[in-house]
């Protein structure tokens, strides 16, 4: 198709006579940061020439949820979406609000392994309120934290060459955000200001900047801080049942001539849950009909996305679409070492010695050009004090824990080919007192509906009184804990600070969407709420707050969770995988009974790392324990797929 652009050339002067170049073959776009990096550059102008193509033209793309949770997000958005389909989404999003302060590397890092397997990234962030007039913040020194913030997880990316599809301040033309439909100048400002922070002070060249206002509202174009400013546009679209985009809309966003994309996008109404949508409507009624300078679409998760509604088979497999495997800004790409699984977390109970073998990295890496050449090392990228690492010879992961210590330790594994290419992945181990009567949420993965910088979410379940998570000020309000297994659960202890809330209830589900209400508060009256209800299995549980009972938000010292129970699968794997065990006390007769779908081993370990017994079996049987003392022990659970999460401790007496 043609389409007339407003080019933006340099002269090139040869004594007296200019040279202007106009095909459009030979243009090159200019990115908003002239000292973008060369990746963020080619990404730009990859996405220029796409509306000239006749196929491959839009690239697709799936929100995989906040920062928090993309570790599940990715399994059940984009790994679902490839079993259904066949196909790779080409970009992959998130958003940095809602999510722990303490773990935004082990984030991150997954942002870097997702880039490494080929995906674009892109990043909003739904900015908590800094309560102070928009026309003060480039001064405040408050909203100058939240920009070093912000600033610290996009230079860990930058420092690893990923790219970032940069989306600050969506929908501002709306009313439902603290700087929506402000003074547009103030607004100018305000995105000026922190452009000029991130590329000048903070030297962010990893960054595409993308404007994206919403298609409902009018105005646009009003809040558009300028071409020096934005390399991308966009407009957030939800419907239902057809992308209804309005064309002056449309019409009025792409004549400022950049790269054009839905930047958030469902077939259905934002309000919709339940019903359906026909995802067919983005291909016939939208991108082919009305609305072909459209070179991206970012579909939003949950009920909203490509999993859940219907058709998304014949989305991914339209000509139009680009999958991962169709991305070709960059052709060496595919030359990158691919994460092919993810590492569980791993749990072990305080003063366990080491844990050998936990993972065969051969089993996680694949080489894309011969498959024989990867080298693999790992290391601590945080609380290097509770674990070591080191990777042996056959390429297994071996973890030293430090004696007397808890907490939450962060590894990173990589995969290098004989090119230097690499590819890394993290995972979590997590180190408590596994007694049957612990506090279950300690150092768990936490999601919050907000929260405040200063006051993140990580604070409710790190076991120290003198720390806390606070929401923004508003009644509908929730904190929601991933054991990242399923357990059992019957008592909540709830440490409120002075934001209390007044009527909230307690949940559990089993998949962070479908949540039943195990307790409900009427008349709370904050200080310690002390709970109990019938022992359910969860691998959810979440305080929704209905009503505050103060002015300010809702604040919590310590969600604690106890129940104990059977455990199910390490984080990110079945059951039909991993052996179910049960205990028998019985004298000399005492078991271990196994109840599996496959083959496995069974390795019992005592507190000091060394192995007391070792049983293989299929299916279901049960081993007699011999000569096993009084003590703590744990199990470490092989199967052929290559995966060893600790569970199953218990206590012999």
């Amino acid at each position: 198709m043609s389409a007339k652009r407003r080019i933006r050339f340099r002269l090139v002067k040869f004594g007296f006579t200019v040279i202007i170049l106009f095909s459009s073959a030979l243009w090159s776009a200019q990115t908003a940061n002239p000292d973008a990096s060369s990746d963020a550059k080619a990404i730009l102008n990859y996405m220029v020439s796409l509306p000239d193509r006749s196929d491959k033209r839009v690239i697709s793309g799936q929100f995989m949820g906040y920062a928090g949770q993309i570790s599940s997000g990715y399994q059940t958005e984009i790994v679902a979406l490839h079993t259904k389909t066949g196909k790779w989404v080409a970009m992959v999003g998130t958003d940095f609000a809602f999510s722990d302060a303490a773990n935004f590397q082990n984030y991150c890092a997954l942002l870097k392994q997702y880039w490494d397997a080929g995906h674009l990234i892109t990043i909003s962030h739904h900015t908590p309120n800094p309560n102070t007039a928009m026309r003060d913040l480039p001064s405040n020194n408050n909203w100058r934290n939240q920009l070093d913030w912000i600033a610290d997880r996009l230079q860990y990316l930058r420092d690893r060459g990923v790219v970032v599809l940069w989306r600050p301040f969506h929908e501002m033309n709306g009313t439902w955000f603290w700087y929506g439909a402000q003074n547009t100048d103030e607004f100018k400002a305000l995105w000026r200001h922190m452009f000029n922070y991130f590329t000048t002070t903070k030297g962010l060249d990893n960054l595409l900047w993308v404007y994206a206002p919403d298609d409902s509202r009018t105005n646009v174009t009003g809040y558009y801080p300028g071409d020096d400013y934005v390399d991308i546009i966009g407009l957030d679209n939800y419907n239902y049942n057809a992308p209804t985009l309005d064309l002056s809309s449309y019409n009025s966003i792409t004549s400022i001539n950049k790269p054009f994309g839905l930047t958030e996008f469902s077939p259905k109404a934002a309000s919709e849950s339940s019903d359906r949508g026909d995802y067919r409507v983005l291909i016939n009624g939208g991108l082919k009909t009305s609305f072909q300078k459209t070179c991206f679409f970012l579909c939003w998760d949950r009920e909203w996305g490509m999993n859940y509604n219907n058709n998304a088979t014949d989305v991914m497999n339209d000509p139009w679409i680009i999958t991962r495997d169709d991305l070709s800004w960059k052709g060496d790409h595919a030359d990158t070492p691919e994460v092919t699984k993810t590492i569980p977390d791993l749990r072990v109970p305080v003063n366990t010695a080491s844990v050998n073998d936990y993972i065969d990295l051969k089993t996680i890496f694949m080489d894309r050009t011969d498959g024989t050449d990867l080298s693999y090392s790992a290391s601590v990228v945080q609380n290097g004090s509770l674990v070591s690492v080191s990777v042996d010879g056959s390429q297994r992961l071996d973890i030293t824990i430090s004696q007397g210590a808890t907490g939450i330790a962060i590894v990173e594994a990589v995969a290098a080919n004989s090119e230097g290419k690499v590819a890394r992945t993290t995972f979590r181990v997590v180190v408590k007192d596994y007694n049957g009567s612990e506090n279950l949420a300690l150092f768990e993965c936490v999601t919050v509906s907000s929260g405040e910088s200063e006051n993140p979410a990580a604070n409710a379940v790190d076991g120290q009184a003198d720390s806390r998570w606070s929401s923004e000020y508003s009644d509908n309000q929730w904190i929601a804990i991933d054991f990242g297994r399923n357990v059992k659960v019957n008592r909540v202890i709830l440490q409120w600070e002075a934001a209390y809330g007044a009527q909230y209830v307690i949940q559990v589900s089993s998949d962070s969407s479908n949540w039943t209400t195990v307790y409900t508060e009427s008349n709370g009256d904050g200080g310690t709420d002390e709970i109990e209800f019938p022992a359910t299995d969860a691998r959810y549980i979440r305080m929704q707050g209905v009503t505050r009972g103060t002015a300010w938000g809702y604040s919590l010292y310590e969600f604690e969770v106890y129940g104990g129970g059977s455990v199910e699968a390490a984080k990110g794997y079945s059951r039909a995988v991993h052996p179910q065990v049960t205990f028998d006390r019985c004298g000399n007769g005492s078991k271990i009974r196994v109840k599996a779908s496959g083959a496995y081993t069974v390795d019992v370990f005592a507190m000091n790392g060394s192995r007391v017994f070792r049983f293989k079996g299929t299916g279901v049987s049960e081993h007699a324990l011999q000569g096993i003392g009084a003590g703590l022990y744990y199990t470490v659970f092989r199967t052929p797929e290559g995966l060893f999460p600790v569970r199953g401790v218990f206590v012999w007496d």
